[in-house]
């Protein structure tokens, strides 16, 4: 009987040790969605302006580093801003805030957030004072 506990132990130890070194092994991060919010702001002198951050819904699982990722010395944001940019798009399309496109105002790349700030091309209407409610507080 004490032999088949040792055993058993042994057994749960090794297992567990496979399964920690292969995540060590592994280059890529847990898979995440991605939360986006979309504010705007139409100002009395019809500008249209917006804002849309995002950030990882779940905890990034941290990785043993690869022998290039010990060489940089800062995290480069250009994934995550490619990232962002594209569900601009997306957003601008669905909802056809900026109607002849747009200039992006700002950039903010953290750890937890990232964030664009812009003002579109063409100036407000009767119809989008109506239609998009300004949820940006303070610009």
């Amino acid at each position: 009987m004490i032999i088949r506990v040792e055993l058993a132990i042994k057994i749960c130890v090794i297992i567990s040790l496979i399964g920690f070194i292969s995540s060590c092994s592994s280059n890529r991060t847990a898979d995440e969605k991605i939360l986006s919010t979309f504010k705007t702001l139409i100002t009395k002198d019809k500008y249209k302006r917006f804002e849309i951050s995002t950030r990882p819904a779940a905890r990034r699982i941290r990785m043993m580093p690869t022998q290039e990722q010990t060489n940089l010395q800062r995290p480069t944001y250009t994934v995550n801003q490619k990232r962002l940019l594209r569900n601009l798009d997306l957003v601008i399309e669905q909802t056809g805030f900026c109607r002849d496109g747009y200039l992006l105002l700002g950039r903010y790349a953290g750890k937890k957030t990232n964030r664009l700030r812009g003002e579109c091309r063409d100036k407000a209407t009767e119809d989008d004072y109506q239609k998009f409610e300004n949820t940006i507080g303070q610009w």
